[in-house]
């Protein structure tokens, strides 16, 4: 027989049996998706019929079915034709309801991790939201009855139905029409019936009958002008005379319940469910309380509601399981007995295991509620982190009561200060007695916390615990720990004792049966809701073996009961989550799109915080942030983010935290913002414990910064100075004052002893300036790729520090390398982009060189940014004017040498001198600010000067090659423009958008005369520069008219070149798998020549023009296989691989023209005008400057047959004569600061030359 159900707007057919093509549960929701129980949804391929009477019987238990008399969910009037026989004997027996006012529900998917999707605005005739509303299906929104009276123009007060329709608006789609099918002014409750269904994505309000006192709550509103809505975040109180509940805005909280609030639902932080509707705002100057309907009161004024509302989730996600979740545990029954065993008997267990195996779970929701089972034994969870202190932490968790906030924040120092004085014995006697206990176990989640607490700290809190091991003490003591922290705390003095000897047990991986538990046993248990067959099995293969499945398992679990389909968990919402591996990363990425771009910055600096960096290992912990420690936009996006439980808030609200370590593994975005601020996180959290233990020691001022650390924490702080506390600020404010008292009484001193000297002589013994000298000689093999020229100057001082075999051989290795060389220029600016996007200093000199060679700008060693002039075979240094500016960043030169520009950090002076310095202020301290200027090289002056706005930093330069216009990519809140000036006439021209990302990284950035060319290596969305899922590397050429093209999307890295009058511009591509040169003429933007019989190796080769772009150099590596192995072959060998082939071509033909050699130290050889050469490697350029007699291609051809010979005659040496020719080239130049670290004790301490 068949069956056909008609809906109000769409029609089901019914077969006699469900099949896989008319699915009970999916097939368009045959029984309209009412959430039948039992074993009715157990067979596919049952008759109808048998379905009904199989539902009948489960009705006629009240044990299974009393408490829910919603199951009704079948009604008469849904039917079109004669009903089946086990339908006509259910409504016969008076469980089926002859009618119904509202058509069933279809119970759609919920899901809970975007409550923006569940809430729409209700719009007045003006289109102004008049409160808001929330779903609970596609036909059906709840919301206040005064709301629909201010969206049809009536007194709020009126009880008379309205009519008519009315405009509802889901965020980011068009309005729908609705009516009023429900109307309860007494309740002030109605209900809006959708003309047309809402769009697919809407979410459905997870409704749930449970609301606590003292619960968080987050409510999102529509206040004036705040169309796009906004939060508030408060704690339910108690019911009203009317069943109203109170809830009080958190003073953390930047928007207070208010009109625009009203039918909004209202959000349980913690379990991401509804609880209720706000239905009115306190109208008091100074009270920040609304009111609240809860789901009972709805209920009351829409009975049929009922059927959308459901029970608990039974899983957590990724909170652990506590003693209130204590019946929806399972899988570690063994292991609960055990521990709890263990308590009993001893003084202190401590639970170890891997990270993410349930240790906190098992604690709290297993040992703890049987602990507590026998009336007399009390117990305490806290963590350790979760205070200003340990000890904070444990007097907060000992503390009874509900104070306020200030004043329990006194009562936890007082207490904490007890404790540290030996008080435990005598204040635990009074908890007791106050619990009606005679034993308090304490047990201490995360014990690995306490490691982050300075020495002192850690004592202190120790001392507390240890009186758990004194005899007959009623103190006992649980902790939880991770197992790769077991060897750091068994070596601390203080903590050792804890997990020494057989007070350890370990928890291991849950098996397979107890995973099989955990997933299968909360839902037999739970009425009405069941898995789809064979996703059990499916989530079990899904998980495989490892650590750390099961945060990834509960996350899964929650989220399938979230989008639940008629009370089934499915294999298509399992495919929408993104299954067990990728769902956590998909469900953070989500919420973080629905972040405003100033929230996202804002969570980024919050996730910072919530982040700790292993000093020894290359990981990250999550760490609680104490409020304080927050800025109030970063606590309003934390609050926001607790809503859909990324981040926790504990009850006093006053730290934030991420809900687990799995976050930090498995979300990509987090690990990314994590590795950035590695280097900074390390020296905040170092600096937090010297604020720790100045405070601990009454703020001496013995305890404060200086010298170095003062220097780099002031550096930090204009780096970070939002990402630092008002206490670091501070911290950091009075070591600066102590510095200039210091300074101060020094002088004056040195005034009284003005005359005296006294000489000391310590010999240093043989032994440790070897050590030295070796130490040296390592550090400088480590920096040879990354910083050349600052190696060659640790291998100089390893020669002065011991002249010994190794010394003596370094020396000669440096030296056959630069052997014929003029001079050596250091150059630290951004050089190379390897095809990583990682840069590199130094290794390019485009732009940076005049087309006469006779101008080379560069930034020094220490951070100066120089002209150097060349004639006469000599280079003379000359430093650009800097307008007070202190460190160097980009240097460029126009190409005919007129003009060069540099940008500079900003400095802080008083009183303020130089269009680069900014007056010493409080903000002058907390953010870096940039400049940049141009000097006219003919006069040595400054020609414009220009202060970047604060936050912007221009990250490339170039000067096109009439030296008129100065173009700079300028870096402003993550987007990249185009800044331009007219040198000549000191003016801004109009800014350009560049089409770049801040996650792409430019390799070049030249003007040339037919535009602006740059080559950038493309990332997808959510990538960064280090990431491997690169797009390519993209040339494009921008015209004066603001009009882009892209010239090649085939390049094969970053390997282009470009003439030093920017007419030319050169680079590899790869097309059909056949590596090709492709030159440009660049006052046209057209490709002139196409180079095709370009070698594999020398497709990987440095390319570089001579100064008029008619040939194209490649210094290149060739692999030269040894011949033989007699002592003739490998010498001959050692000869050939010293030097590297530089091919030349001729671009007028095409022809290869003779090819030049350079030793194997040197990467790129780049002619210069006037007969020169600039060999380049890294960080340092090495000149072959022409002499009378001695032209520099007789030089260049010298220094390759020299290297070959010198490179088999390492025992014929002359270190003297080398060290002079060596100390000509590297003496004259500074060292930079970074290198003078480098330098052991015992080392030479003087001038290497």
């Amino acid at each position: 027989m068949r069956l056909g159900r008609r809906l109000r707007d769409h029609q089901v057919g019914l077969t006699g049996h469900l099949d896989a093509e008319s699915d009970f549960h999916s097939a368009g929701r045959v029984l309209d998706g009412a959430q039948l129980a039992g074993d009715a949804f157990d067979r596919r391929g049952d008759p109808v019929e048998r379905v009904l009477q199989r539902r009948a019987r489960l009705l006629r238990h009240p044990a299974r079915a009393a408490d829910r008399p919603d199951l009704l969910a079948l009604r008469r009037a849904d039917f079109d034709d004669q009903p089946a026989a086990a339908f006509q004997w259910d409504l016969q027996s008076g469980h089926v309801p002859q009618r119904t006012p509202l058509r069933p529900f279809i119970v759609a998917r919920v899901q809970t991790t975007v409550p923006k999707r569940s809430v729409a605005r209700i719009l007045d005739a003006d289109g102004t939201p008049a409160g808001a509303g929330f779903p609970v299906n596609d036909r059906y929104v709840i919301t206040a009855a005064h709301v629909v009276n201010g969206a049809a123009g009536v007194p709020f007060e009126s009880r008379t139905r309205p009519e008519g329709r009315f405009r509802i608006e889901f965020l980011g789609r068009d309005p729908l029409q609705a009516e009023v099918a429900v109307w309860n002014p007494r309740l002030d409750v109605a209900v809006l019936r959708l003309v047309q269904p809402a769009p697919p994505e809407i979410r459905v309000a997870p409704l749930v009958d449970k609301a606590a006192f003292d619960e968080r709550v987050a409510m999102l509103g529509f206040p004036d002008g705040k169309d796009r809505g906004v939060w508030s975040v408060g704690v339910l109180r108690g019911p009203q005379a009317d069943g109203w509940l109170q809830v009080d805005v958190e003073d953390g909280s930047q928007f207070t319940i208010e009109g625009g609030f009203s039918g909004t639902p209202v959000w349980h932080i913690g379990r991401g469910d509804v609880v209720g509707m706000v239905v009115a705002a306190w109208s008091g100057s100074r009270v920040r309380s609304g009111y609240v309907v809860p789901t009972a009161t709805l209920l009351e004024a829409w009975p049929e509601l009922r059927e959308a509302v459901r029970p608990p989730s039974p899983f957590r996600g990724l909170m652990p399981f506590d003693a209130e979740h204590a019946a929806s545990f399972f899988g570690r029954s063994d292991e609960v007995e055990r521990i709890t065993r263990l308590v009993a008997e001893r003084p202190v267990v401590t639970v170890t295991g891997p990270s993410g195996v349930g240790k906190s779970s098992i604690v709290q929701a297993g040992v703890a509620p049987k602990v507590r089972a026998d009336g007399r034994t009390a117990v305490v969870v806290f963590r350790p982190g979760q205070g200003r202190t340990p000890l904070h932490a444990l007097a907060q968790a000992l503390l009874p009561g509900r104070s306020q906030p200030a004043e329990r924040l006194d009562q936890v120092d007082t207490l904490a200060a007890h404790l540290e004085r030996g008080g435990m014995p005598e204040f635990l006697t009074t908890l007791l007695a106050h619990l009606d206990a005679n034993r308090l176990v304490l047990a201490v989640d995360q014990f690995e916390e306490v490691l982050n607490a300075p020495e002192e700290e850690r004592g202190a809190f120790a001392k507390a615990l240890a009186y758990a091991d004194r005899p007959g003490s009623p103190l006992a003591l649980l902790l939880t720990l991770r197992a790769d922290y077991l060897a750091p705390v068994l070596h601390d003095p203080h903590l050792a004792a804890f997990v020494a000897g057989d007070r350890t047990i370990t928890v291991g991986e849950l098996s397979s049966a107890g995973l099989r538990a955990a997933i299968t046993e909360p839902i037999r248990r739970t009425p009405l809701v069941e898995y789809e067959p064979g996703l059990v099995d499916t989530l079990l293969r899904d998980l495989g073996v490892g650590p750390g499945r099961l945060p990834l398992l509960q996350f899964t679990l929650a989220q399938l009961w979230d989008l639940q389909s008629g009370g089934l968990l499915t294999h298509d919402a399992y495919a929408v989550i993104g299954g067990v591996s990728k769902g956590l990363d998909r469900f953070a990425e989500r919420l973080w799109g629905e972040l405003t771009p100033d929230e996202q910055r804002s969570a980024e600096r919050l996730l910072i915080q919530l982040i700790r960096p292993d000093p020894d290992r290359q990981e990250m912990t999550r760490r609680t942030a104490p409020r304080d420690q927050l800025a109030p936009e970063q606590w309003r996006v934390a609050q926001r983010l607790a809503v859909s439980r990324l981040v926790v808030l504990p009850e006093d609200g006053q730290s934030a935290e991420l809900v687990h370590e799995a976050l930090v593994t498995h979300w990509r975005r987090l690990g990314e913002i994590g590795g950035g601020a590695r280097e900074f996180r390390l020296w905040q959290e170092a600096l937090r414990q010297r604020i720790a233990l100045w405070r601990r020691h009454g703020r001496p001022a013995s305890r404060l910064l200086s010298r170095a650390d003062l220097t780099d924490a002031l550096r930090q702080e204009r780096r970070h100075p939002d990402d630092l506390s008002s206490d670091e600020h501070a911290y950091i404010r009075a070591s600066v004052r102590r510095r200039w008292s210091v300074r101060r009484r020094l002088a004056g001193a040195m005034a009284v002893v003005t005359g005296a000297a006294l000489i000391i002589w310590i010999p240093v013994s043989r032994g440790l300036t070897d050590n030295a000298a070796q130490t040296l000689l390592e550090r400088a093999k480590q920096q040879q790729k990354s910083d050349p020229y600052g190696a060659a100057h640790l291998t100089l001082r390893a020669y002065r520090t011991r002249a010994n075999d190794d010394t003596r051989r370094a020396v000669h290795r440096l030296y056959r390398e630069t052997v014929q060389l003029t001079q050596i220029i250091p150059d630290t600016s951004t050089g190379w982009i390897n095809l990583k996007g990682q840069g590199q200093t130094g290794g390019d000199l485009s732009g940076k060189v005049s087309t006469d060679g006779r101008t080379l700008v560069a930034r020094s060693p220490d951070n100066k940014a120089m002209a150097w002039h060349i004639a006469n075979g000599r280079a003379t240094p000359t430093r650009l004017s800097d307008e007070g500016g202190t460190v160097a960043g980009e240097v460029t030169v126009s190409a005919d040498g007129r003009y060069a520009a540099a940008t500079y950090l900003a400095s802080v002076k008083d009183p303020a001198s130089g269009r680069c310095v900014i007056k010493a202020s409080m903000e002058a301290f907390k953010t870096e600010r940039f400049c940049l200027v141009v000097t006219d090289m003919a006069r040595n002056k400054t020609k414009m000067a220009v202060l970047f706005p604060q936050g912007s930093q221009a990250t490339h330069l170039s000067l096109d090659p009439t030296g008129r216009t100065l173009a700079a990519a300028v870096m402003t809140k993550d987007q990249l423009t185009l800044r331009r000036w007219d040198v000549g006439e000191k003016k801004a021209l109009p800014p350009a958008p560049l089409p770049v990302t801040s996650r792409d990284v430019v390799s070049l950035f030249r003007l040339t005369p037919a535009g602006l060319v740059i080559n950038f290596l493309e990332f997808r969305d959510g990538a960064g520069g280090g990431d491997q899922r690169a797009l390519g590397n993209k040339l494009v050429l921008i015209s004066p008219d603001g009009s882009s093209r892209v010239l090649e999307d085939a390049l094969t890295g970053a390997k282009l070149a470009t003439s030093a009058d920017g007419r030319r511009l050169a680079a590899v591509v790869e097309i059909d798998k056949v590596t090709l040169f492709d030159v440009w003429d660049m006052t046209t933007g057209r490709m002139i020549t196409r180079l095709r019989d370009a070698g594999v190796a020398e497709a990987v080769g440095a390319l570089a023009f001579d100064p008029t772009g008619t040939v194209l150099h490649d210094t290149w590596w060739r692999l030269i296989p040894p011949t033989g192995s007699s002592l003739k072959e490998a010498d001959e060998f050692l000869k050939e691989t010293s030097v590297l082939p530089v091919t030349r071509w001729s671009l007028a033909d095409g022809k290869r023209l003779a090819p030049l050699s350079v030793p194997n130290a040197w990467q790129t050889l780049l002619p210069l005008g006037g007969d020169g050469f600039a060999l380049i490697d890294g960080d340092q350029v090495g000149l072959l400057l022409s002499t009378p007699g001695n032209p520099a291609s007789a030089q260049l051809a010298a220094m390759a047959r020299q290297t070959r010979d010198l490179v088999v005659s390492a025992s014929k040496t002359d270190p003297g004569r080398e060290m002079a020719h060596l100390c000509r080239l590297y003496g004259n130049m500074p060292e930079s600061n970074t290198l003078k670290k480098l330098v052991p004790a015992g080392a030479h301490k003087g001038k290497v030359c």
